[in-house]
């Protein structure tokens, strides 16, 4: 594969990760202000996109190898 697509390639997976990083921390600040009944939605929210990182983590690692 030609070096500069790798290198587009390797910078979408990092930036998605740090994006969904910044996602988390704007969640947290939700999920701590949450006042509802039901369970806290941003709880789940912020699994998610925990789980959507370490998928994101495993492409990476395997698409640099």
């Amino acid at each position: 594969m030609n070096y500069v697509v790798k290198f587009w390639i390797e910078n979408l997976y990092k930036s998605a990760i740090e994006e969904t990083r910044g996602r988390i921390k704007n969640e947290h600040i939700w999920e701590l202000s949450y006042n509802g009944e039901n369970p806290n939605p941003h709880t789940q929210n912020i699994k998610d996109m925990e789980e959507y990182i370490d998928f994101l983590e495993k492409e990476l690692s395997e698409f640099c190898s």
